[in-house]
């Protein structure tokens, strides 16, 4: 059992004692290489990377790293076949400790000079690390793991801050063309009302002028007839 300090992460070594659903999962020992002479972790790592049918879970990058790329499928699926324990945390201290390094802030890729796909008989080499060395470097991949996650919360923020703010100033052109409607408006219908009041008192005028008119006419008429 390997056990790693602060956190335990029991290695099975016979897959019967993990998940009964994973046992139709996990792939063929390695071709080639005895997996008695190798770190469990590190063998049964290797088969579930070769194994294609798993490949939209956790898959090879080229021939020298692999990315997981589904990490709760990895967990509940894949993680039981190499652990008890079902913590995705632990899995990184394990890679960790067997000198594995993460290759990539946009996605979980990993890497290992003898890690390489198709090439079994270097898995030999992978060699665990000794408690001194891995203490520093698990907190370091703690934090990174840390910082990773703190980053994606963040993006997350900005985005919703950002339709945020759009939908607010999307509203606001609303309100100010309904106000400018509502101004142009009143100001049609000031102007009609201010038409028609100068047609009636125009009217108005024009008749009293004919009224006047008649009336003097009618007087000088009067005159003359006098």
């Amino acid at each position: 059992m390997d056990r790693v300090e602060g956190e335990e992460m029991e290695i099975v070594s016979d897959i019967s004692e993990g998940s009964s659903n994973c046992e139709a999962l996990l792939p063929k020992p390695i071709r080639g290489v005895r997996n008695d002479n190798l770190p469990p972790f590190v063998s049964k790592l290797y088969d579930i990377v070769s194994n294609e049918s798993m490949d939209s879970i956790i898959s090879w990058v080229g021939a020298t790293s692999f990315v997981i790329w589904n990490e709760q499928d990895f967990v509940i699926n894949l993680l039981p076949m190499m652990s008890k324990s079902n913590s995705f945390s632990s899995f990184v201290t394990q890679l960790n400790n067997y000198g594995f390094k993460k290759i990539s802030w946009d996605r979980r890729e990993y890497a290992h000079e003898w890690f390489q796909k198709g090439e079994w008989h270097l898995l030999k080499n992978i060699k665990r690390r000794s408690k001194p060395n891995t203490c520093v470097v698990d907190k370091m991949m703690l934090e990174m793991e840390k910082l990773e996650r703190e980053s994606k919360e963040l993006d997350l923020g900005l985005v919703k801050f950002k339709e945020y703010v759009e939908k607010t100033i999307l509203n606001q052109k609303s309100i100010v063309q309904a106000m400018a409607n509502t101004i142009k408006s009143t100001l049609h219908g000031a102007r009609i009302s201010h038409e028609l009041k100068y047609e009636k008192e125009k009217g108005t005028n024009s008749l009293k002028a004919s009224m006047s008119c008649q009336s003097s006419c009618s007087q000088v008429g009067a005159d003359l007839a006098y």
